[in-house]
């Protein structure tokens, strides 16, 4: 049922209301009658249209549900709750909405055909920022009597194999397009889609117009409305400037870092301020134009990761990955002192990494998981598991030599070619200590004071400064000792260290789980079972591991009854007190059955 008689009134395009802001940017994913009652606001002001939320054919996500959705483009339908109870919503852009949108995909090369074309955009307006990163700016839809299609502006690449493909840079949606309307999550991030910018929704700037303008059809003829066309509007789709726009994909984005190499690409993973060092210890920070002509190191942002770096220390190692079957790396650096190589491996996508900017905003799952391929990959070409992945060697200094590649690979894909690493094996270097380099015995020791004195403290700046009084101490004392050719932390990655115990430890304090990473496993050693050793192998080495601590308990009962017995002899012989089992008994607060069964140990105390 179509509701053919609504029409949107023009102070529907001012602000939300700061209650539906807040809840659109508040929203969980469990909360079922709150984006229910968010979709029901929306529908008030934009054409809704339901989406999949989750859907097992990945191609579906994100596609709208009804075969005929198109169609709330022109005409708004009524709003129906159960659309949406376990579904995101859509906003139809066109005239039914008002609204026709700007989708940016890649800030860069568009930032650069606005430049090239000398054109503005317009910020002053309503703008959404999606689960995926990517943010769409909302314009008015015009009411001149052209029709605004959907336009991607894309661009065609060759790959190295001669293969061309085109990549999406921008779009600009309007009739027969939609965008995931503020509160939606996203199926692949799991993040909600945020209102970042709450302005009235502004006119669409005339070059987005000339883009997208599609025929002069007045649409409210369908209404028999006496249609007027309007000055310049005649034969648009045969004018020059329309057919020069129109092919913006091929023309206009040519020169775009869309077609850049794996170098350009290295330098534009950075930002503005990057930190660098001539030795391993990242000691200043300038613009990248310095760093990458100055530095022989490194340090990567600290809110993403886009290159999965192998540390591999030992002679010749340059080339294991073809020994070991592995994907060609984008980058490889070869130590020319010693032999010694790093493979870089560049993500299709970056990694967004929590800081202290974005910490509690970051999903950690694909952290963890990229964590897991990093140290599998470590520990299939036996490679430096110390290693963070938070500095790289600088690929334009000439003290390594060099290799590029312009190869580019997802998380997944990788995976499919080690074992993972996951969590647990992490967690048992609580139990074994056997630490890979200075940064792991820096963390792992720090954490287990953290975690033992944590629920003692009150106030989380007071827990801090005494954290970091004790990181310096393992650092200034400890570590010195175990690693003498490297020496201490720096002070930066002490602070670092700090910074995530701290945080971790104040959000954990009561969780009775805590307790299990710093807690006394075994006093005899003994190594954990691998999991392939199974049914009555397993059964008989955990008995005679039983058998064994009960003997241990055995023996430090039958010490510390020694040691009372002899203990309350001195103290009866300094009292000048009779010596006897009775005696004995009562001083150590032993049982008198007890005393008389080291008889023995008591005559042996008393000869001597």
């Amino acid at each position: 049922m179509k509701d053919t008689d609504a029409q949107r009134p023009e102070e529907e395009f001012y602000l939300l209301s700061q209650d539906l802001v807040d809840r659109i940017n508040n929203i969980t994913l469990g909360d079922f009658d709150g984006w229910i009652d968010v979709c029901e606001d929306l529908s008030r002001h934009f054409s809704l249209i339901p989406i999949y939320r989750l859907n097992k054919d990945k191609d579906r996500c994100k596609a709208p549900i009804n075969p005929d959705w198109s169609e709330c483009c022109y005409e708004r339908s009524l709003f129906d709750k159960s659309n949406y109870v376990a579904n995101n919503s859509g906003i139809a852009c066109g005239p039914a909405s008002g609204v026709i949108a700007l989708n940016i995909r890649d800030g860069l090369s568009f930032h650069d055909f606005l430049a090239e074309k000398g054109y503005e955009l317009r910020d002053d307006t309503f703008i959404v920022e999606a689960g995926d990163g990517t943010r769409q700016y909302y314009y008015q839809y015009p009411n001149d009597g052209c029709k605004y299609s959907t336009r991607p502006a894309k661009k065609t690449i060759t790959d190295e194999y001669g293969v061309e493909k085109n990549v999406t840079v921008f779009e600009i949606i309007g009739c027969d397009g939609y965008t995931l309307a503020p509160g939606s999550i996203d199926p692949f991030t799991f993040k909600h889609s945020k209102v970042v910018s709450n302005q009235r929704i502004a006119e669409a700037p005339a070059w987005l117009l000339d883009i997208c303008r599609y025929e002069k059809i007045r649409l409210a003829a369908q209404q028999d409305i006496k249609v007027i066309q309007p000055e310049g509007v005649e034969d648009v789709e045969s004018s020059s400037e329309f057919i020069e726009n129109n092919n913006l994909c091929a023309d206009e984005l040519s020169n775009s870092s869309l077609n850049a190499s794996p170098q350009e690409r290295f330098k534009k993973h950075f930002d503005n301020l990057v930190g660098w060092g001539i030795d391993k210890n990242i000691a200043f920070w300038t613009n990248p134009t310095e760093a990458f002509s100055c530095s022989n190191y490194l340090a990567f942002p600290k809110s993403k990761r886009q290159y999965l770096c192998l540390d591999i220390d030992w002679e010749g190692s340059a080339t294991v990955w073809m020994d070991e079957g592995l994907p060609e790396p984008t980058i490889t650096f070869v130590n020319r002192e010693n032999g010694h190589s790093t493979l870089v491996y560049e993500l299709e996508l970056p990694v967004y990494w929590p800081c202290e900017q974005n910490h509690f905003r970051v999903n950690h799952k694909p952290v963890k998981y990229f964590k897991a391929v990093q140290k599998g990959f470590t520990a299939f070409v036996r490679g430096d598991s110390g290693y963070t992945n938070s500095t790289i060697k600088n690929p334009f200094s000439k003290k390594w030599r060099v290799t590029w590649h312009d190869k580019q690979y997802t998380l997944a894909y990788l995976a499919e070619f080690v074992q993972l690493v996951n969590a647990c094996h992490e967690n048992n270097k609580f139990r074994t200590k056997n630490y890979a380099g200075r940064n792991e015995e820096s963390f792992y020791t720090l954490s287990i004071w953290a975690y033992r004195n944590v629920k003692k403290y009150k106030n989380d700046d007071l827990f801090y400064d005494d954290l970091m009084n004790v990181a310096s101490s393992i650092n200034s004392e400890t570590i010195p000792l175990h690693w003498p050719q490297k020496g201490p932390l720096a002070l930066s990655e002490v602070c670092g260290i700090v910074r995530g115990v701290c945080k971790y430890a104040c959000l954990h304090r009561y969780d009775p789980n805590l307790k299990h990473l710093f807690k006394n496993y075994g006093i005899l050693g003994f190594p954990q079972i691998p999991d392939d050793v199974l049914g009555m192998k397993r059964e008989q080495i955990t008995r005679s591991r039983q058998s064994q601590g009960a003997y241990y308990t055995h023996e430090v009962v039958k010490n510390n009854t020694k040691k009372k017995i002899y203990d309350a002899i001195e103290r009866l012989r300094t009292k000048n007190q009779k010596i006897s089992c009775l005696s004995i008994s009562n001083e150590s607060r032993i049982g008198y059955n007890n005393v008389r069964n080291h008889k023995e140990y008591i005559r042996e105390i008393l000869s001597k």
